[in-house]
Protein backbone atom coordinates (compact mmCIF):
# COMPACT_ATOMS: atom_id res chain seq x y z
CA UNK A 1 0.00 0.00 0.00
CA UNK A 2 2.79 2.31 0.34
CA UNK A 3 3.04 3.09 -3.69
CA UNK A 4 -0.47 4.61 -3.42
CA UNK A 5 -0.60 6.35 -0.34
CA UNK A 6 -0.06 9.74 -1.71
CA UNK A 7 -3.16 9.35 -4.35
CA UNK A 8 -6.02 11.96 -3.43
CA UNK A 9 -9.44 10.13 -2.90
CA UNK A 10 -12.37 12.22 -4.37
CA UNK A 11 -15.48 10.51 -2.72
CA UNK A 12 -17.74 11.12 -5.55
CA UNK A 13 -21.37 9.68 -4.26
CA UNK A 14 -25.50 10.72 -4.35
CA UNK A 15 -25.19 9.87 -0.15
CA UNK A 16 -25.31 13.41 1.19
CA UNK A 17 -25.95 12.61 5.02
CA UNK A 18 -23.28 14.05 7.84
CA UNK A 19 -22.63 10.88 9.49
CA UNK A 20 -21.65 9.22 5.60
CA UNK A 21 -19.58 12.17 4.84
CA UNK A 22 -17.42 12.29 8.28
CA UNK A 23 -16.81 8.48 7.80
CA UNK A 24 -15.69 8.93 4.83
CA UNK A 25 -13.13 11.70 5.25
CA UNK A 26 -11.83 10.22 8.80
CA UNK A 27 -11.45 6.78 6.24
CA UNK A 28 -9.11 8.87 4.45
CA UNK A 29 -10.59 10.41 1.88
CA UNK A 30 -9.85 13.95 0.48
CA UNK A 31 -12.30 15.16 -0.13
CA UNK A 32 -15.82 14.27 -0.83
CA UNK A 33 -18.69 15.44 -3.63
CA UNK A 34 -22.15 14.70 -3.83
CA UNK A 35 -24.26 14.54 -6.74
CA UNK A 36 -25.34 16.10 -8.33
CA UNK A 37 -22.21 18.10 -9.17
CA UNK A 38 -20.59 21.21 -11.36
CA UNK A 39 -17.98 19.22 -13.67
CA UNK A 40 -16.39 22.68 -13.01
CA UNK A 41 -16.33 22.18 -9.40
CA UNK A 42 -15.14 18.70 -9.39
CA UNK A 43 -12.29 19.66 -12.43
CA UNK A 44 -10.84 22.30 -10.02
CA UNK A 45 -10.57 19.76 -6.61
CA UNK A 46 -8.39 17.42 -9.36
CA UNK A 47 -6.49 20.23 -10.14
CA UNK A 48 -5.56 21.08 -6.92
CA UNK A 49 -4.85 18.04 -5.69
CA UNK A 50 -2.28 17.39 -8.77
CA UNK A 51 -0.78 21.26 -8.07
CA UNK A 52 -0.38 20.32 -4.46
CA UNK A 53 1.11 16.94 -5.31
CA UNK A 54 3.23 18.74 -8.07
CA UNK A 55 4.45 21.14 -5.55
CA UNK A 56 5.54 19.01 -2.64
CA UNK A 57 7.75 16.82 -5.71
CA UNK A 58 8.93 20.09 -6.39
CA UNK A 59 9.83 21.43 -3.37
CA UNK A 60 11.53 17.61 -2.24
CA UNK A 61 14.09 18.24 -5.06
CA UNK A 62 14.63 21.62 -4.33
CA UNK A 63 18.18 20.16 -2.48
CA UNK A 64 18.85 17.91 -4.63
CA UNK A 65 18.72 20.20 -7.60
CA UNK A 66 20.86 23.23 -5.28
CA UNK A 67 23.62 20.67 -4.60
CA UNK A 68 23.83 19.24 -8.03
CA UNK A 69 24.68 22.67 -9.24
CA UNK A 70 26.94 23.59 -6.22
CA UNK A 71 28.70 20.61 -7.40
CA UNK A 72 28.95 21.41 -10.93
CA UNK A 73 30.18 25.03 -9.88
CA UNK A 74 32.98 23.91 -7.99
CA UNK A 75 33.71 21.47 -10.90
CA UNK A 76 33.76 24.04 -13.04
CA UNK A 77 35.76 26.08 -10.49
CA UNK A 78 38.65 23.56 -9.81
CA UNK A 79 39.20 21.22 -12.73
CA UNK A 80 39.55 23.47 -15.92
Amino acid sequence: MEEIKDIPIIFLTARSEKEIILKALKSGGNDYVVKPYDFAVLKEKIYKFLNEKLFSLFVNFIPDIILLKNRSNYAASHYH
